[in-house]
């Protein structure tokens, strides 16, 4: 009699607690297929709710992102209220989940698949003002409603291969800038659709640049971001003609590597400021620069490097340049672009990078044009910076350039106010002034950069 009673008890424990088991969990798929970064079983889902209308066909607004296995989330902004909602898989009613009893106004809970329409949705009380994450597990039914840690805004879209149209594509990568060319965001593509996210983008306009080994990179601009994930137009990626150079960006010039030895330095610096040879390559997709110096002794200084890519730029304009050094040029060679560098003779190593765009009365400065291993170097505490290598994308500086570009280097004092001590070419403005360290350097002379083989 006692077992048939616990036996009963049992039954009714579990019945009771039907709401928080795993709902469809027979339908779980057991293996990730190629592109899928995370597990689901739907192909969108979505949050909709009194205050967005109950809008099922308005996709691109109530999207949630998958951001881990079954895991789907959606930040919006909310008023003070009471609030009636449902998670919505693949834009049907049909496979909507809700709760069929009273929630409480609670901002967690487990819901259930197949309860349609907009009846047996989920209600919860948002306690004040501002920006919500709503965070759903399609595979146990959980939910939570929190105070959203981050910006709201971000951007979808799709990457598409020009000479590859069936899945698995390739991955890509997306970037995604500020108005100062300031990385805020990147992500990776499926595979299976080439789809991109990004996220956590603050209200303002951005551009994102895809890019992916042998092809050309492909860049949209003018993206208003607000307070949710707006969709664009997809980004297309070429491939690339021409061979791909053979160069690893590690700091060391190796000599089966594609380099080609532009000029070398006929100035005798001081002990700690010298250079030795400026080297280039170039395929459709990076400028590769690299710079070897014969420093004695560890000095901390400056590091620049000119490109004339167009007509106009900065040129014999009285003042300093992008990083305050006294450094102009010729007319014919006016330069577009400034990367400075600094090696830090305390730490033996290069703690600024700049990429400095002129913009015709003055300068936007680029600190995180890098992206991975596109700069390297090697050096120590006895001769300083030895060797620098790094790579530039041809579309963080115009594209590819329609005439022949021309480059130079050169290195300057530790602070702003320095001049050039050695430069390569060779410019008679190194050697004009008895204080080569303060004087104002007009430099007359670029190298013609080698540009990609058809």
């Amino acid at each position: 009699m006692n077992r048939r009673i616990l036996l009963v008890a049992l039954a009714l424990a579990l019945a009771g607690c039907a709401k928080l088991l795993s709902p469809g969990s027979s339908a779980r798929r057991v293996s990730t297929p190629p592109g899928q970064v995370y597990l689901t079983r739907f192909q969108t889902m979505q949050l909709l709710g009194d205050f967005n209308g109950w809008a099922i066909d308005d996709l691109e607004h109530t999207k949630m992102t998958l951001v881990a296995d079954w895991t789907w989330v959606k930040t919006v902004h909310l008023a003070s209220q009471s609030i009636m909602f449902k998670f919505v898989p693949n834009q049907t009613w049909d496979l909507a989940y809700g709760t069929p009893d009273d929630d409480h106004g609670a901002l967690e809970g487990y819901a259930l698949p197949n309860q349609s329409g907009t009846g047996n949705h989920i209600d919860a009380f948002i306690p004040e003002a501002g920006y919500w994450t709503f965070e759903f597990h399609e595979d146990n039914g959980y939910y939570r409603i929190y105070r959203a840690e981050g910006p709201p805004g971000g951007i979808a879209g799709r990457v598409v291969f020009a000479d590859d149209s069936v899945p698995p594509y390739p991955q890509a990568t997306v970037h995604a800038y500020n108005t100062s060319w300031a990385e805020m965001a990147s992500a990776t593509t499926d595979t299976l659709t080439g789809e991109y996210t990004l996220t956590g983008l603050e209200a303002g306009t951005y551009s994102v640049v895809a890019t992916a080994p042998g092809y050309r990179p492909d860049t949209l601009t003018g993206i208003q971001v607000q307070d949710q994930v707006v969709s664009v137009d997809p980004l297309v990626l070429e491939p690339l003609g021409g061979p791909i150079v053979n160069i690893v960006i590690d700091g060391v010039i190796s000599p089966e590597e594609s380099w080609t030895l532009l000029d070398s330095s006929t100035v005798e610096a001081p002990e700690g400021a010298r250079l030795r040879a400026l080297y280039a390559a170039a395929d459709a997709q990076y400028l590769y620069l690299a710079l070897e110096t014969r420093n004695t002794a560890n000095w901390g200084v400056a590091y620049g490097f000119g490109l004339d890519l167009a007509s106009g730029g900065f040129s014999t304009q009285a003042g300093q340049d992008a990083w305050e050094r006294l450094v102009n040029f010729a007319d014919a060679i006016a330069v577009e672009y400034e990367l400075y560098l600094h090696w830090n003779d305390g730490t033996q190593s290069v703690d600024a990078v700049n990429l400095c765009r002129f913009t015709g009365s003055g300068w936007d400065y680029d600190d995180q044009w890098t992206e991975g291993e596109d700069y390297a170097y090697t050096g120590d505490a006895t001769q300083g910076l030895a060797v620098l290598e790094f790579r530039i994308p041809w579309d963080r500086i115009g594209g590819l350039p329609a005439g022949t570009p021309q480059g130079l280097a050169w290195v300057a004092g530790n602070d702003p106010g320095s001049s050039a001590v050695d430069v390569i070419p060779f410019s008679p403005a190194i050697q004009d002034h008895q204080d080569e360290w303060t004087d104002l350097d007009t430099l007359d002379t670029a190298l013609p950069l080698p540009v990609p083989e058809p």
